[in-house]
């Protein structure tokens, strides 16, 4: 009872130590409370008497009703200490513990918020703050600034900073503050589980910040779990659209999580191949492509758009690459000597296929191989190489 009734008026003498000048009260003012909560002999009191204060302003903004059971708790600490009548039991301990983590997070000083605000201002200052200096001790104090039933409004207003400050190139191309999601992912890296839960809540809210979080920071994408229609979304109208670049670590991530059901992945393949993919996956990301079946997806989506110049000609490494890894099918040779016997083809997936049989004997030999047994598939005349 004595240790825990003392780790709580501890855990509020250093925030008060900590904090900047609360509103209602002057530098000097301040300056004598803090010195007073430093003296071994009656800090403890004196931390009690800042929970009480009203007047000229609270130090912490808290409820009557909270003061008055912190001033019960008290009592029960004078029970222990000088042995008075009133028996102390576990139930007492117990009783006490589920108070204070009950409450912990509302006790914070007043106006710390505006100090918080203002370090977080200063921390994305780069005249004030060097580019590799951390977030973590910012977002391990939020919770002793802001009472966590006014998280998602504190959240709000950095957000609003953020998006207000963006620099040129954001506010040209209506992209999102690289800052917010740096804060962002610094809040789920380092956050207690109220502030990962507060910035989830925000993000859920609005599907453009979620792709513009996760594209950056697709090891986070875990926050999407329990809202499906989020991630049909993310996938459906986001994934390798033209001015995103390359999603495959995005998309790679949403899978290893579990997030696209199992009878979707077929889907979101389809569709995002449909859109013509200039990219390439990296060799980690390419091995859950594999296991689900992605290039199953992409043999079916190019047989059906290997015609359409847009998409053969901004496809073409993605093409050769499945060409490379996977045996020749017979429906593929079908379609490549059928688009490229046309005076109208995709000239620059004709180019890739050129030097692919030039410098690949294995694979001429694998599409020649299926000439021979199947007499109405040829060596089509743009790619010369199969000659």
């Amino acid at each position: 009872m004595l240790f825990g009734y003392l780790g709580l008026v501890t855990v509020l003498r250093n925030r008060i130590l900590s904090a900047s000048v609360p509103l209602g009260f002057t530098q000097t003012h301040w300056e004598k409370i803090q010195k007073d909560i430093r003296f071994e002999e009656i800090w403890d009191s004196e931390v009690f008497k800042a929970t009480q204060q009203k007047t000229p302003s609270e130090i912490f903004s808290i409820s009557e009703n909270l003061r008055k059971q912190i001033e019960f708790w008290k009592n029960r600490r004078n029970d222990c200490a000088h042995s008075k009548d009133n028996q102390i039991t576990s139930a007492y301990v117990e009783a006490l513990y589920s108070f204070i983590r009950s409450n912990i997070n509302k006790l914070v000083v007043n106006g710390n918020r505006n100090s918080l605000l203002q370090r977080i201002i200063n921390y994305f200052d780069p005249s004030l703050t060097p580019p590799n200096q951390s977030l973590e001790p910012i977002i391990r104090d939020l919770p002793h600034a802001v009472a966590s039933n006014d998280l998602e409004s504190f959240l709000a207003e950095i957000f609003k900073f953020f998006d207000d400050s963006r620099n040129q190139t954001e506010k040209m191309l209506g992209s999102t503050s690289e800052n917010k999601l740096k804060f962002i992912n610094a809040s789920f890296q380092f956050g207690t589980n109220q502030l990962k839960e507060s910035c989830k809540n925000l993000l859920i809210a609005d599907d453009s910040l979620i792709y513009s979080f996760i594209r950056g920071y697709s090891d986070k994408c875990g926050f999407l779990s329990g809202h499906p229609d989020r991630v049909r979304r993310v996938w459906h109208e986001f994934l390798f659209v033209k001015s995103h670049g390359n999603n495959f670590a995005l998309m790679a991530a949403l899978l290893r999580s579990g997030l696209v059901p199992d009878g979707e992945i077929e889907e979101m393949f389809e569709c995002v191949l449909r859109k013509g993919i200039t990219e390439l996956p990296n060799a980690v990301d390419d091995l859950i492509l594999i296991e689900k079946g992605f290039y199953k997806s992409l043999e079916k989506i190019a047989l059906e758009k290997m015609p359409y110049f847009d998409w053969a000609n901004n496809s073409r490494d993605l093409v050769i690459k499945y060409l490379t890894d996977y045996p020749i099918t017979v429906e593929m040779a079908r379609r490549i000597f059928s688009v490229f016997s046309s005076t109208n083809h995709p000239w620059h997936l004709a180019e890739s296929l050129n030097d692919f049989f030039r410098i690949n004997a294995a694979k001429k030999h694998e599409y020649i191989d299926i000439t021979k047994v199947h007499n109405e598939i040829g060596i089509p005349d743009k790619i010369k190489s199969l000659n």
